[in-house]
């Protein structure tokens, strides 16, 4: 799939079939379809490295180096929330819970 500068990151959502990748070289989080056609793309991420899925809401947590933030997006591509102060924020995990 063309179009990535520097992908490093790649969480799927097979849920919503949605492939999220975190393209550090561009600064951007990009969702794809199961066909690779683009749904979002979020900008002004510098050094996004990783991503991760939440299955049950669709949204997508991604750890931003360059800024030292968290930044969780909705699956519909909105940024719902950024949380700063990280030093150097490289991974990033969503802890399913209980059920």
């Amino acid at each position: 799939i063309p179009g990535f500068q520097g992908p490093i990151g790649l969480a799927v959502d097979s849920r919503r079939g949605q492939i999220w990748v975190a393209d550090a070289v561009a600064g951007e989080l990009v969702a794809l379809d199961r066909s690779g056609a683009v749904l979002h793309r979020i900008g002004g991420l510098p050094e996004v490295r990783e991503v991760a899925v939440d299955q049950e809401t669709g949204e997508a947590w991604a750890s931003v180096t360059g800024s030292g933030e968290v930044v969780r997006v909705s699956s519909a591509g909105q940024v719902l929330q950024r949380l700063g102060g990280f030093a150097q924020p490289l991974g990033i995990g969503v802890d399913p819970g209980r059920r």
